[in-house]
Formats: C-alpha cells, sequence, structure tokens
C-alpha cells in the first residue's frame, strides 16, 4: 500500500512538474517578446506568479507538516519506551514477589 501511495505521489509530481515547465516555456516565450503585453499575456504571467507562489506554499506547508510528523514520532516513542520500561519494572516486581512467596 506504502509503496502505491509512493507510486501515486511520484507520478502526481512528475504531472505538476511538466505543467510548471509548460508554463515557465510560455513565461520565457512572453518575456522574449519585443514591446507591450496585452491583457490576455499580462493575466498569463500574472497566474504563472501565483502559480509559483501556490507551489512555495506547498513546498514549505509540506516541510511543516514532516517536521511535526517526525516530532509527534520522536514524542510518541519516548512515550512507548517509558510504558515497556513500567511493564518491566511491574513484571520484575511479580516475578520477585512470586519468589518470595515460594521459599515461605
Amino acid at each position: 500500500m506504502e509503496m502505491k501511495k509512493a507510486d501515486w505521489e511520484m507520478k502526481q509530481a512528475d504531472l505538476e512538474r511538466k505543467e510548471r515547465l509548460s508554463k515557465l516555456a510560455i513565461l520565457d516565450t512572453l518575456l522574449s517578446k519585443p514591446g507591450p503585453l496585452s491583457e490576455a499575456e499580462e493575466d498569463l504571467q500574472y497566474e504563472e506568479k501565483v502559480v509559483r507562489l501556490e507551489k512555495l506554499f506547498e513546498d514549505k506547508v509540506v516541510r511543516l507538516e514532516r517536521l511535526v510528523e517526525e516530532s509527534l514520532a520522536k514524542k510518541k516513542s519516548s512515550v512507548t519506551d517509558r510504558f515497556e520500561v513500567v511493564v518491566g519494572v511491574m513484571l520484575v516486581v511479580v516475578v520477585v514477589i512470586g519468589v518470595v512467596m515460594a521459599l515461605k
């Protein structure tokens, strides 16, 4: 399941990169055009800037999600470790009590 999810994410990222490259090619064409731009061309440039900002924001959100996930995993593992220690100590105590009762 994890591999399928990873494959899907890779395909999605690949498609996003291709779309971005296509838009960048259009933007390069517009930027290299001499003279004033039409209103439609200006709108296209504005749209490309918005897309770039959205991508930047999305990347930052993904990084933040990963940091939070890693932080929670560390906290969860420390809680799990403590729980295992408590269970281990309880087990030792029960065994000691059992040995003491058996010797009486």
